[in-house]
C-alpha cells in the first residue's frame, strides 16, 4: 500500500471529486484515478460511490480513511525528525483560512522568516472546518481559524477580533449623508459575500433588526472581487478591517459610519492540539502572533489615528462579548 495512493484517496474524499484532488495535489486526474484504482485492487473492493457528482466513500472507503490519515501524519513526522537529526532547519506547517492567509498571516511569516532563515514554512489554506481538521490530522502544526471549532482535542485561543466595516467608493460616499441612517442602505446595491463568508450571517441579523431588505447586487466568493467592485462605485459591502486596512488608508475605499453601528467582528484563533503543545518553531510562530495582534487597534480611521467616535467605541465593545457566528473563512 503505497502512501502515494493513500494521499489521493485522502484526497478525494476531501473534495468530492477526482478532479479537485488533482489541482490540490498538482496532479493530473487520470494519475488520481490510477492510484485510486491501485488501492481499490489491493483491497478487493471499491473505495468510493457517485452520488450525483460526488464521489462519496463507501463502508470500506470510510474503514480505510482514518489508518490512511495516521499513516500520513505518521510520514510527516518522520520527515521532520530526520531533518533535525541532520541539522537541517525547522519545519513548521501551518493552516488557515483564505481571508486570514491573504490578509494577516504574510506579516506574521515574513518576521518569522527573517528570525529563522533557514526554517521550511508550509501552508494549508482551507475553510474553518477543514482548518480544524488538518490540526486534527498532524497535517498542521498551529493553525490560524475564524470558528470557534468546539472539539475536546483542540486547544483554541482568541487573539483578535477583528471589526467588520461597511465599506464604500469615495464618489459614492460623497453622494452619502454621514453619518449613513442603517435604513438607506435598503436603497443601495450591497454585495455580499454571502457564500464564503461565517461572518456574513451577523450582517443579515443586524439588517433585518433593523426592518432593512438589502438589495443584493452581487454576491461573491473572495473579499479581493468585493474590493474591485465596491471601488468600481458598484454598490456597498460589509468587510474585515484586516482585508482594506491599507485600502482605507490610501483612500481608494472610504468607511461608512452606519447608525445604529453594526458592531460586528471576525474572530481569528490560534489552535493547536492539547495534548501536542507548540514547541520550537511553532511556539515561535505562536509568540509572533500573539504580539502583533495585541498590538493592532481595533479600529483605525484613514488617518491612521484611533477614532473616538461612536462607531468605533461599539466596535470594542463588540470585541470584548464576541460569541463566532461560525460558517466560512
Amino acid at each position: 500500500m503505497r502512501l502515494d495512493d493513500l494521499r489521493a484517496f485522502r484526497e478525494v474524499v476531501r473534495q468530492g471529486t477526482a478532479t479537485k484532488a488533482a489541482v490540490r495535489l498538482g496532479l493530473s486526474q487520470p494519475t488520481i484515478s490510477e492510484r485510486i484504482g491501485a488501492l481499490e485492487r489491493e483491497l478487493g473492493g471499491a473505495l468510493f460511490r457517485r452520488t450525483g457528482r460526488r464521489l462519496e466513500p463507501t463502508p470500506m472507503g470510510e474503514a480505510l480513511l482514518p489508518f490512511a490519515e495516521r499513516l500520513l501524519s505518521l510520514e510527516e513526522e518522520a520527515r521532520g525528525q530526520a531533518r533535525r537529526a541532520l541539522g537541517l532547519g525547522a519545519r513548521l506547517t501551518l493552516a488557515a483560512t483564505p481571508t486570514t492567509s491573504t490578509y494577516s498571516l504574510p506579516p506574521l511569516l515574513r518576521q518569522l522568516h527573517q528570525e529563522h532563515p533557514d526554517a521550511e514554512i508550509a501552508l494549508r489554506v482551507a475553510q474553518p472546518d477543514e482548518v480544524a481538521r488538518l490540526v486534527l490530522d498532524h497535517l498542521a502544526d498551529v493553525a490560524l481559524n475564524t470558528a470557534a471549532v468546539v472539539v475536546p482535542e483542540l486547544h483554541s485561543e482568541l487573539v483578535y477580533s477583528d471589526p467588520i466595516v461597511l465599506v464604500a467608493s469615495p464618489a459614492l460616499r460623497a453622494r452619502l449623508p454621514q453619518p449613513l441612517p442603517v435604513g438607506m442602505l435598503a436603497e443601495l446595491p450591497l454585495i455580499s459575500t454571502q457564500a464564503n463568508t461565517g461572518y456574513w450571517r451577523a450582517v443579515e441579523d443586524y439588517l433585518a433588526r433593523h426592518g432593512v431588505r438589502p438589495r443584493t447586487a452581487m454576491d461573491l466568493d473572495y473579499i479581493e472581487v468585493v474590493k474591485q467592485m465596491v471601488w468600481a462605485g458598484l454598490g456597498v459591502s460589509f468587510v474585515p478591517h484586516s482585508a482594506v486596512a491599507d485600502d482605507l488608508r490610501q483612500g481608494t475605499l472610504v468607511a461608512l459610519e452606519a447608525t445604529p453601528a453594526p458592531a460586528l467582528c471576525r474572530p481569528i484563533y490560534l489552535v493547536w492540539l492539547r495534548r501536542r503543545p507548540p514547541e520550537g518553531l511553532a511556539a515561535a510562530f505562536v509568540a509572533l502572533a500573539r504580539t502583533e495582534f495585541a498590538a493592532r487597534q481595533p479600529w483605525r480611521g484613514v488617518t491612521g489615528r484611533e477614532s473616538r467616535r461612536p462607531a468605533a467605541r461599539a466596535w470594542r465593545a463588540a470585541a470584548g462579548k464576541l460569541v463566532s457566528p461560525g460558517g466560512l473563512a
